[in-house]
């Protein structure tokens, strides 16, 4: 019991000493604040934001559109994928797109929703030749599609469907519930706390966990709304990435995480297996990804992450002839 109180007051101090965590409520609050549901798109960004790293642990912006990062609607090329094609949890300047891509060239359309959403955004915004996308893949692009899936289904917004919430006194009320569920989770396992390389991390190892034959239909049906996007390019190129579950659940954590990393590697197969022929599918879970690039209390990269994203990308977009790809 005394490691588990351990563990779980570092994870309070995480977001106390502004490191980015966005597990807690609190920190989440904050996050959630910066959102705003749409009806056709699931989420976007209020726009034109502009924060220091006082605000989230990270400066952050967005564009005039609701989204991160570059936003030529004209562009040849599209980005599309859940957060870490948004871009999060490193400064203004240190995302992958940011090193790698010439922003008169591109639009990120990357947020975390569902295929539906990504289709309506082509159909609405974007106004290119459609040479080009960039897919990122993470493993959450099917349980995030449920949840947009069902908002739509019974005509609310993501907000009311998976209740999040915003105001003070709703997240403090959320506060001591989130406490006692982190003291449950790291008893049974589901949250592990970990030295990496001599520094302490938390891993989640039900984070997306979603069983293949129970969501194969499903999954069909969010990859036949993918594969019309795909369609739409004429060069497609997903790229898998690893997230530091992934690689933990190889490194053999825990038995838990290591059932997390199998269970991507099912998904990833059905996405690749069902994926159109001329898409070109990359994985780059071999790829050296270590614990400098993750974020210890988030899932996301570090700006060194990004660094490395970048360097691993660059000869695939080369070797695709891809044009927008900015020169070391």
């Amino acid at each position: 019991m005394a490691s588990n109180l351990g563990s779980i007051s570092k994870l309070l101090v995480a977001n106390r000493q502004a490191r980015v965590c966005f597990s807690n409520p609190f920190s989440g609050r904050r996050w959630l604040n910066l959102l705003e549901p749409h009806p056709r798109y699931g989420l976007l960004f209020k726009r034109n934001l502009n924060y220091s790293k006082r605000v989230l642990g990270f400066s952050f912006a967005t564009n005039n559109l609701g989204f991160r990062g570059p936003s030529n609607p004209e562009a040849p090329g599209v980005i599309f994928g859940t957060s870490f094609a948004m871009g999060l949890s490193v400064d203004n300047g240190d995302n992958w797109y940011e090193l790698l891509l010439d922003p008169d060239k591109w639009f990120n359309g990357g947020m975390p929703v569902g295929p539906r959403n990504n289709a309506n955004v082509l159909d609405d915004l974007y106004r290119g030749s459609y040479d080009t996308l960039i897919y990122l893949y993470h493993p959450n692009i099917w349980k995030t599609a449920q949840g947009f899936v069902r908002a739509e289904k019974t005509g609310k917004d993501i907000f009311q469907t998976l209740g999040w919430k915003t105001g003070f006194w709703q997240t403090l009320s959320l506060y001591p519930k989130w406490v006692a569920k982190e003291f449950y989770k790291t008893k049974h396992g589901w949250s592990v706390h970990s030295k990496w390389n001599g520094q302490d991390f938390f891993f989640n190892s039900r984070y997306n966990l979603m069983d293949v034959p129970k969501n194969l239909e499903f999954a069909k049906s969010q990859m036949s709304i993918l594969n019309s996007i795909f369609a739409r390019f004429k060069t497609v190129l997903v790229v898998r990435y690893p997230i530091k579950e992934d690689i933990a659940g190889r490194l053999g954590f825990s038995d838990d995480l290591r059932t997390l990393a199998a269970n991507n590697d099912e998904w990833w197969n059905f996405f690749v297996s069902n994926a159109a022929p001329s898409v070109r599918t990359h994985s780059l879970m071999d790829g050296g990804f270590e614990s400098i690039d993750f974020h210890p209390y988030d899932t996301h990269w570090t700006a060194n992450g990004n660094q490395k994203f970048t360097e691993l990308l660059r000869p695939l977009l080369m070797a695709a002839h891809v044009d927008g790809v900015k020169q070391r």
